[in-house]
């Protein structure tokens, strides 16, 4: 007997060290959500599976994806998430005091737009936060199945944007019109790391006008040589006219900025009764990501009693009588609505104007 105990627990040890030695995943029932309902999760290495690959220091991809894109650019684009619910688990590796970041960082975002964070109820797709020793990182958008949200710098905004990642969005300074903000100084960037700074070719996940203040652009150092003084080797400078008052707001990890917010709200929304016009983009659908080109085709093709959101623009073909009610916004700068800059209706940042059948206007 004494022999046959012994040869269990030898076989017990080779066991294990063939499931630790070898990679080998153990189950294991852990209370992982936020509503504590026991969630089976697998004991796995922390760092992507050898398929993926990260990008721009912290977006996770797929070597597939990676593949592809170097000749089918339109891999940039990215999915949103049904319905606007982000299904999520929380892994064991997190503790008490950084599930309540987490909560206040979904907060955030659902304060200021229909996006919804749920524990997950058995759906398919979901996002799972995980603690890491040396990462940030997230795919973006919903990419079929679990996708890990990997956190090793525990502030609000910080986590804020690794989930801005997994709704969908990738970093400010990768939008195609940057070369018109901002200057990349390649000269300054630490060897091997160019690639963090290539241009996008989607663009219509960055309407509306450069966000130097996003929490989703580089810092201005991002990626420098080591050892520059002083203070570090400058790889994105802003351009005139623009950099006295920007430089120093590059890397933003305080608060969302107002563009964050809006696009958020623009792009998770439940209004139907919304539409957009920005004079400067290539499309004309009335959608917060193709908006109409043309300020008459926006009021006209708008349903009466609907809302149009201005963006980007100088909106001076709009002339004569307005014959509908319609709610007008202006979200990002001030404008004019009229035939020319000297005459018309003039409105500033969030201003808001209402058009009524007879002609009337009423500005607020």
């Amino acid at each position: 007997m004494k022999l046959q105990r012994i040869a269990k627990m030898l076989f017990g040890l080779i066991l294990l060290w063939l499931a630790v030695g070898t990679g080998v995943a153990i189950p294991t029932s852990v209370s992982a959500e936020e509503n504590s309902n026991p969630v089976i999760v697998e004991i796995e290495p922390l760092d992507p599976p050898r398929e993926w690959r990260i990008l721009e220091d912290d977006i996770m991809v797929t070597e597939e994806w990676y593949e592809k894109q170097k000749t089918d650019k339109t891999c940039w684009s990215s999915n949103f998430w049904p319905g606007d619910v982000v299904p999520y688990v929380i892994h064991s590796s997190v503790d008490s005091a950084r599930t309540e970041v987490i909560m206040s960082a979904f907060a955030t975002w659902e304060r200021v737009c229909d996006i919804n964070f749920v524990p997950r109820s058995g759906q398919d797709d979901f996002i799972r936060i995980i603690a890491d020793s040396s990462t940030n990182s997230s795919f973006v958008g919903p990419q079929g199945g679990r996708q890990d949200v990997k956190i090793s710098s525990w502030g609000r905004i910080t986590v804020c944007h690794e989930l801005n990642h997994a709704m969908g969005f990738f970093h400010e300074q990768s939008r195609p019109d940057r070369v018109n903000y901002v200057q990349i100084n390649w000269d300054n960037i630490d060897n091997d790391m160019d690639y963090n700074f290539e241009i996008h070719p989607v663009s219509g996940r960055w309407t509306g006008r450069y966000d130097f203040n996003s929490i989703m652009h580089y810092s201005s150092c991002a990626f420098a040589k080591p050892g520059c003084s002083p203070g570090c080797c400058t790889t994105i400078t802003v351009l005139p006219p623009y950099h006295d008052e920007f430089q120093t707001v590059l890397g933003n990890r305080t608060e969302l900025s107002h563009m964050d917010s809006l696009t958020a709200k623009f792009m998770f929304s439940d209004h139907t009764d919304w539409s957009f016009t920005a004079v400067r983009m290539a499309a004309d659908y009335g959608t917060f990501a193709n908006p109409y080109t043309s300020w008459w085709n926006a009021f006209n093709l708008m349903p009466v009693g609907d809302t149009l959101w201005m963006l980007e623009g100088e909106y001076f073909e709009a002339s004569g009588v307005y014959s509908k009610e319609a709610l007008i916004h202006n979200a990002l700068e001030p404008v004019t609505i009229g035939p020319d800059e000297s005459s018309g209706i003039w409105f500033g940042i969030n201003g808001q104007i209402k058009m009524y059948p007879d002609g009337g206007i009423e500005v607020f």
